[in-house]
């Protein structure tokens, strides 16, 4: 029976081999090539004709990934026969992945060609477009520069410096192209900009208070960040160059002593979510308003509860949320679901875990401090929550990071 099989190609320029862009997203669509018989058979005197078969991947085809490859039936069954068993995997080029039996880490962006032969040496192929990974920026300590802004990618590829100046620039917040966050080059204080290339520095508040933890909104419209103009931090909301800066609760909400902090937006734009000293027994728990200067929060369900909560983070789809938990003296990383309230730690032990940040596909980055002096980016997937992966930043104690959205 003759059988023809599909075959790719990849471009070339000059000596270097070319893989073509990849299209932004977190999992590529994978395209089986399956088996084709260009003979009939006659079923009265020749067996039944064997199923079509194709080649495919299950996990994230974005680079830093490892995705599995495995043989199903055209059609969608799951039904594996012994025979069709990988024997051995191709990656064209073959320097765009490494080779585990029947998986494959993935080492670069673009286009690959995959062949699998199976136990009965027929040779199966595919074509998997892998996805740049997501792009984080963060604080990073560099224990002779001090603090500056960084951003890199997830699997710890393209790191990049983005300010240089001698004071300490810290806790970054991203919408679009732009990148808002707080400096001390002019010894309070101060919030500042720039964009994600790395031009277009400026500053944006010029004050005696310190206004530190800076949330630029999804639509990048306004800024909600702290204020301690009063001698007591304070959450403050103003528009996106910071003109109308104003308080963000009501003088009723609370007593003058209790503080507000750490504000995150929901992503629509229209909710902020911020910590406060006013939930049960005076712990820091989390309250929610519509950002509009003199609204009175509402508590979020459940919030102070059992303990402390801090460093809010909303999920792109609005219904749920991650923070920080104080649980036996260490802070750990939980999510809640807002509908029900049903709480989830995701990590323990003894290390603490904090300042969570949801990536668009829905993963969560958070931090892990390691020591006093040394912290790590670190993240998960809530479909395996259990394995977390590290970011490996050599060199740099990271913290608050937060996420590039397309």
């Amino acid at each position: 029976m003759a059988q023809r099989l599909g075959v790719d190609r990849v471009g070339r320029r000059g000596g270097e081999r070319m893989m073509p862009a990849a299209p932004r997203g977190a999992i590529a669509i994978i395209l089986g090539l399956t088996l084709v018989s260009t003979a009939c058979q006659d079923s009265t005197t020749n067996p039944p004709v064997t199923p079509e078969r194709q080649l495919v991947v299950s996990g994230r085809a974005e680079r830093g990934s490892t995705v599995r490859f495995g043989v199903e039936a055209a059609g969608g069954s799951a039904v594996v026969p012994a025979r069709d068993s990988i024997v051995s995997l191709v990656v064209t080029p073959a320097d765009a992945a490494t080779v585990m039996a029947d998986s494959a880490q993935l080492v670069a962006t673009g286009t690959l060609q995959v062949s699998a032969t199976l136990a009965d040496q027929t040779v199966l192929t595919t074509t998997v477009v892998v996805a740049p990974p997501p792009t984080v920026v963060f604080e990073g300590l560099e224990r002779t520069a001090g603090r500056d802004i960084y951003k890199i990618a997830l699997d710890g590829g393209d790191l990049t410096r983005l300010t240089f100046n001698a004071a300490d620039d810290i806790q970054p917040s991203v919408a679009g192209e732009v990148v808002v966050f707080v400096s001390y080059r002019d010894r309070n204080g101060e919030l500042y900009s720039i964009r994600l290339d790395g031009t277009g520095e400026q500053r944006l508040t010029n004050t005696r208070a310190n206004e530190t933890l800076p949330a630029v909104s999804p639509d990048g419209s306004k800024v909600a960040y702290a204020n301690d103009a009063t001698g007591v931090t304070k959450v403050w909301i103003a528009a996106r160059d910071l003109s109308g800066a104003a308080a963000l609760s009501s003088s009723t909400f609370s007593s003058p002593a209790s503080i507000e902090t750490s504000p995150a937006w929901k992503s629509s734009s229209d909710q902020l979510m911020f910590v406060a000293t006013a939930g049960p027994a005076g712990r820091a728990s989390l309250f929610t308003a519509p950002p509009t200067s003199g609204t009175v929060p509402t508590i979020v369900p459940s919030s102070g509860s059992t303990g402390a909560e801090f460093e809010p983070a909303w999920s792109p789809d609005g219904k749920r949320i991650a923070f920080a938990l104080l649980v036996n003296g260490t802070t750990q990383i939980a999510v809640r679901d807002l509908p029900t309230s049903a709480t989830t730690q995701l990590t323990s032990g003894t290390t603490s875990s904090g300042q969570p940040a949801w990536l668009p596909d829905g993963r969560l980055i958070f931090v892990r401090f390691l020591s006093s002096t040394s912290q790590e980016l670190a993240w998960l997937d809530l479909s395996q929550p259990s394995v977390v992966h590290t970011i490996s930043i050599t060199g740099l104690a990271a913290q608050h990071p937060s996420p590039v959205r397309p």
